[in-house]
């Protein structure tokens, strides 16, 4: 405000600062959560070996994406982005044969 040429009292000042510092705080809060939900997330629909199950054989194995190779997928395709400036993301178990 006073950039703006308006006068802002001490008592005004600390009130937009404590604003500011509240709204910092409650920002964090709400990326804590949203990091610990999904975890939990990933906790309850995640096999320990699995990122992601796609299905199970006949005789009852899982197959699907495992946590490193979904990690290696995902830093691949951001350095992929960012050397084209653009965002593409692979879906996985995505055939073209398929269509």
């Amino acid at each position: 405000m006073e950039m703006l040429g308006y006068k802002v009292s001490g008592k005004e000042r600390q009130k937009a600062i404590k604003a500011m510092e509240a709204r910092k705080t409650q920002k964090l809060k709400k990326k804590e959560k949203r990091e610990r939900e999904q975890k939990e997330y990933e906790e309850i629909y995640s096999d320990e070996p699995f990122y992601f199950i796609a299905g199970y054989t006949e005789n009852g194995v899982p197959f699907g994406i495992t946590h490193k190779e979904m990690e290696t997928d995902l830093s691949e395709t951001a350095q992929k982005n960012n050397e084209n400036g653009m965002f593409l993301m692979k879906i996985p178990f995505y055939n073209k044969s398929n269509i």
